[in-house]
């Protein structure tokens, strides 16, 4: 028979024992009994089936692939969640318990934002303040606005700043309060507030530049990072009110010249004119009006002087003349004609209004007589030759004296001196003469031009025995330049146009009151040495100084404002806690790594190098 396995279960009838054998008939249980095991060898399937449907198939299935347990569910749900960029709570995966634990941190957020279209025709940039314009459709997403303090429209619906730069007719976040990070901020201080600006959009930072009438004001938020890309300021908006806002004030039909005055029977402020405010009944108007017919009635008296009756009592024009006269003699007194009027006494003191603070002014710029200290080029005359005063000494007068006096020179002996002078040479020669021959030592100098490595002297010289200088620096011979000849001095590498070259030749040359070579490297180091300071305070720096700052607060390291150039300075934050103590070097008018900001060091430990490079870069850090 045709079996319903696997589709369905079969029924066999098992043959009584009181059927016939052939009743079913053997053939027929054979049958059954055969179709039977079939379908059962094709359910199980053969050792390793391809049939899917078959069990052999299915359970090698599930041998090689894991069952997916509960165990395993748990373990990648708790992996979901137990990462570490939640923001304001931890989530912890408890593997025994199967359950995940979330905490909150702090318990608040730390900004508060909101979305927002700018449809405004033009990109909304970062950092820029915004009121909301209006707002889309049924949907009420805020529409914003560039706020500005110049108009109540657009100062009164300020709420916060962009968190992001958002194109025309794109959304973007504001946030609203809280935390907003990655601004501009290098023009202010920790601590200062942020004011709306004039400018569509403009922060201002500080109290100094808080806007003031007609202006409106409206303060933005508190700076709590002063960097320039890095700052970042804590938003809170407080709009300022106009006087008509406030509850207790109310005024209508504001006119010039009103004031305000406080009522006790409705509890308000209100505005009144003048005239109200100091004549309420009206009675001013009245006096007003009897001065008047008063001021007419003496207009139309004909018989006395407005009014006065005893006319004897009133100085006569003679009598006025005379004593304006007099008056004008007591203030004139003996002053020449040309100083004995108002306008020639103002036109003598150039019609100064300050005279007196200008001169005043002049004269603080003059040196005192005592200890007198000048500035710039002074010039003074120039004294005779050979003049023995307390006289000033000009430049001109010292170099005449100079030409003038007899030098030690040169000395022209078979053996050295026995008591040389200071500054004096000495030349071993094989004849005692006292006349100084310029060509056996002679110095000529060259103004180098572009590209240029030879230089050819006037006089012959030995080689060997000769000494060139670049710009006051003493050359090797054989490496920075080499003499092919006997007039001939050539560069290893060209001059540039300007260089000064200096060449020295001497023969058989011997020189007392020189230093050696352990006086100059002492010299040297004196000279290259870095002087350590400790300080707690804000300080004007000073090159060749290393400065250990060791202040338990914010403070302020100023450059020199005239380095020269190869200064060095070095800061080292000895405390460690420049993070939270910020150390601001002032770069004092002088640019720093090329750029026209200050330097701010809030890494602990940091130490710093600053090096004077010129006017071009100024400082470079190190």
């Amino acid at each position: 028979m045709a079996t319903n396995y696997p589709t369905g279960l079969d029924n066999l009838a098992n043959p009584a024992s009181t059927d016939e054998l052939d009743a079913p008939s053997h053939s027929q249980q054979h049958a059954n009994a055969n179709d039977a095991i079939e379908a059962l060898e094709a359910k199980v399937g053969v050792n390793n089936s391809a049939v899917t449907t078959s069990l052999d198939y299915r359970v090698r299935q599930l041998e090689t692939v894991p069952t997916y347990t509960n165990e395993m569910a748990q373990d990648a749900a708790g992996a979901l969640f137990a990462h570490a960029n939640h923001v304001n709570l931890t989530a912890v995966y408890d593997d025994t318990g199967n359950q995940v634990i979330l905490t909150g941190v702090g318990g608040t957020a730390n900004k508060i934002s909101q979305e927002v279209l700018n449809n405004t025709g033009a990109t909304i940039y970062k950092g820029q303040a915004v009121y909301a314009a209006g707002a889309v459709g049924a949907s009420g997403q805020l529409r914003v606005s560039l706020s500005s303090n110049t108009t109540e429209s657009t100062s009164s619906k300020t709420f916060g700043i962009m968190e992001d730069t958002v194109l025309d007719g794109a959304i973007g976040t504001v946030v609203t309060e809280g935390l907003l990070e990655g601004l501009d901020t290098s023009t202010a201080n920790p601590g200062d507030p942020v004011w709306l600006g004039a400018t569509p959009g403009q922060l201002i930072f500080g109290l100094a530049n808080k806007p003031s009438a007609p202006n409106h004001l409206v303060f933005l938020g508190i700076v709590t990072r002063a960097q320039a890309q890095t700052g970042s300021i804590f938003v809170k908006v407080q709009n300022g009110f106009e006087l008509d806002e406030l509850h207790d004030v109310a005024i209508s039909n504001k006119q010039n010249n009103q004031v305000i005055r406080y009522n006790s029977t409705t509890g308000q402020w209100t505005n009144q004119t003048i005239d109200n405010l100091f004549d309420p009944a009206g009675s001013a108007a009245a006096a007003q009006s009897a001065a008047a017919s008063a001021l007419a009635s003496h207009e139309s008296d004909t018989t006395n002087i407005h009014g006065i009756a005893d006319t004897s009592l009133l100085a006569t024009k003679a009598y006025a003349d005379n004593a304006a006269s007099a008056a004008a003699a007591a203030i004139v007194d003996a002053a020449p004609a040309t100083l004995d009027t108002l306008n020639e006494l103002a036109a003598a003191i150039n019609d100064d209004a300050s005279f007196a603070s200008t001169v005043t002014t002049a004269l603080g710029t003059k040196a005192p007589l005592a200890s007198p200290t000048f500035t710039g080029i002074p010039v003074a005359p120039t004294a005779a030759l050979n003049t023995d005063t307390t006289q000033i000494a000009t430049t001109a007068f010292v170099i005449d004296q100079i030409d003038a006096s007899v030098q030690p020179g040169a000395l022209y002996q078979t053996t050295a001196p026995l008591n040389p002078e200071v500054g004096q040479i000495w030349i071993d020669s094989d004849d005692e003469v006292d006349v100084f021959d310029k060509n056996i030592i002679r110095r000529q100098t060259f103004t180098a031009v572009a590209e240029q490595d030879t230089f050819t002297t006037d006089v012959q010289f030995i080689p060997g025995y000769e000494q060139v200088f670049m710009n006051g620096i003493l050359l090797l011979r054989g490496t920075d330049y080499t003499t092919p000849t006997e007039h001939t001095v050539v560069l290893a590498a060209d001059a540039t146009a300007g260089d000064i070259i200096d060449v020295l030749t001497v023969t058989n040359l011997n020189s007392v009151n020189t230093y050696t070579q352990a006086e100059i490297n002492t010299l040297i180091n004196a000279n290259k040495y870095i002087d350590p300071l400790s300080i707690s305070a804000n300080t004007t720096l000073a090159a060749k100084k290393r400065y250990f700052v060791t202040s338990a607060s914010a403070l302020t390291l100023t450059l020199p404002a005239s380095p020269a150039l190869n200064d060095e300075i070095q800061i080292l934050d000895a405390s460690g806690n420049a993070s939270t103590y910020n150390i601001t070097v002032a770069r004092n008018g002088n640019l720093i790594n090329g750029n026209a900001g200050n330097l701010i060091i809030d890494n602990n430990g940091g130490w710093y190098t600053l090096l004077y490079t010129g006017s071009t870069y100024g400082w470079k850090v190190g």
